[in-house]
């Protein structure tokens, strides 16, 4: 049988009809219409965070900061469970532009994830959260870090499936990964995808409106390079003010392309982000959430998703739903808004469905054989990543080789970790039993995430 497509609720659905997405396209049925206040403007939704309840309070409690033999530094947020055991799952959560810091869609989506039983793991792309120490920035198009999370996932916990989400531009990151021969994930969602990058500089042909957005969007990238500019300015060929003062994503990306991201041309850049070509090669389920009211497909979503490419591969489930702008998604009913949005309700809903059908003759849950294993000890330890970022100088990019990790505690107490630069190796923190019983598994963890919704 061939594609179905379905409409419920105002939602639209694209799917193969294996059972496998017969049970997702009911979980997601479940999630019935997008509640669209009164107040709703997609464009006002789609720049910034506000009106976003905080439903989980700092839930990432460890920071781990990844650097390469370069000296070249990213970190990654992780939010646990209040129970770990060997093979609680793991979800991956790979933001767009800007790295997702002080969103609490975010914050909400990691908490909700961790009170289900989710290790999470959000990946803060290079320069946005902490400055860089060598020239390499997040460009959006590179997985190096991405590749690295991953590997360091497996290697600490090889018996945990591991899902993924990405959001705008890090959905396009995760379909070009999950492309990639073999990846470690069992499923991924993806949304607000742009699939064909380079779709975003038709912006520029369009309305005064469109092009108000790709000036934002230069902005917005030129901030990582403001931020950095310490290092970034001693980049040969790189005008800093040029690129600062940019009125258009395409003008930015004259000026950083080949200068800071290191591709010889702007195509070979838009080729580097384009995502379609790896679709057919996807073999795990993967859901693509796409508003139709997206300002940033110009001119229109409808115009611009590859249905046909979608519908080639029996693993995509696509849902198109009216409302929610670009990854805006609030909710409410009349002047009221929602304490929950349909992102979190729609990445709520999803994971109980790998749960329960992908991962269910894996769960250990009521297994006693099965015994809990440490979860990071929260702790002040100093960033050595970012006391060097002061006297940062020019180094050559990262590359995979020599990979080594520092971790990084949020909250007091405790002495910090030493670093061991030169070994190449992964170094984390270890508290003896007598310092911390929660990291030998002899108390429940209540410091390491607050799992109840205020």
């Amino acid at each position: 049988m061939g594609v179905i497509t379905h409409q419920e609720h105002g939602n639209y659905f694209q799917y193969h009809p294996t059972e496998e997405s017969k049970t997702l396209l009911q979980r997601l049925l479940g999630l019935e219409a997008y509640q669209r206040p009164k107040w709703y403007c997609p464009n006002i939704m789609s720049l910034c965070n506000l009106g976003h309840y905080q439903l989980y309070p700092n839930p990432f409690t460890w920071k781990q900061v990844f650097e390469d033999e370069e000296g070249g530094t990213f970190a990654v947020d992780w939010a646990y469970p209040e129970t770990i055991k060997a093979t609680n799952p793991v979800l991956v959560i790979i933001p767009g532009i800007g790295g997702g810091e002080d969103d609490p869609k975010i914050d909400n989506m990691g908490g909700m994830a961790a009170a289900q039983g989710w290790i999470v793991a959000v990946l803060r792309h290079r320069g946005w959260g902490d400055l860089v120490t060598t020239p390499k920035v997040f460009d959006g198009c590179s997985l190096d870090d991405l590749t690295m999370l991953m590997k360091d996932i497996q290697d600490k916990y090889a018996g945990s499936p591991v899902a993924a989400v990405g959001m705008s531009a890090g959905s396009t990151m995760l379909t070009r990964y999950l492309g990639q021969e073999q990846p470690p994930v069992i499923a991924g969602m993806s949304i607000c995808n742009g699939f064909r990058s380079k779709n975003v500089l038709n912006l520029e042909r369009g309305t005064l409106k469109n092009r108000f957005y790709s000036w934002a969007i230069a902005k917005k990238m030129g901030q990582t390079i403001a931020r950095n500019r310490k290092v970034l300015k001693k980049k040969e060929g790189f005008d800093l003010q040029k690129a600062l003062r940019s009125s258009s994503l395409s003008e930015f990306l004259g000026h950083v392309v080949q200068s800071v991201y290191g591709y010889p041309d702007i195509e070979a850049y838009w080729e580097a982000n384009d995502c379609i070509s790896g679709l057919p090669h996807i073999r795990c389920p993967v859901v693509f959430l796409q508003p139709l009211d997206d300002p940033l497909f110009a001119p229109s979503v409808r115009d611009l998703i590859p249905y046909e490419e979608l519908r080639k591969n029996k693993r995509f489930m696509y849902m198109e739903v009216p409302y929610g702008a670009h990854l805006g998604w609030l909710e409410g009913l009349g002047w009221k808004r929602n304490r929950e949005c349909f992102q979190t309700r729609t990445v709520r809903a999803w994971l109980q469905w790998v749960r329960d059908v992908l991962i269910a003759d894996k769960s250990d849950d009521h297994d006693p054989s099965v015994e809990a294993v440490p979860a990071p000890a929260a702790r002040s330890t100093p960033n050595p990543a970012t006391e060097a970022m002061a006297d940062s100088t020019v180094g050559g990019v990262g590359t995979l080789e020599g990979l080594q990790t520092i971790d990084v505690a949020v909250e007091d107490g405790g002495e910090g970790d030493e670093e061991d630069r030169g070994t190449g190796n992964h170094v984390r923190a270890e508290a003896t039993e007598a310092e911390d019983p929660v990291a030998h598994g002899k108390v429940a963890p209540e410091t390491i995430v607050d799992a109840t919704p205020l």
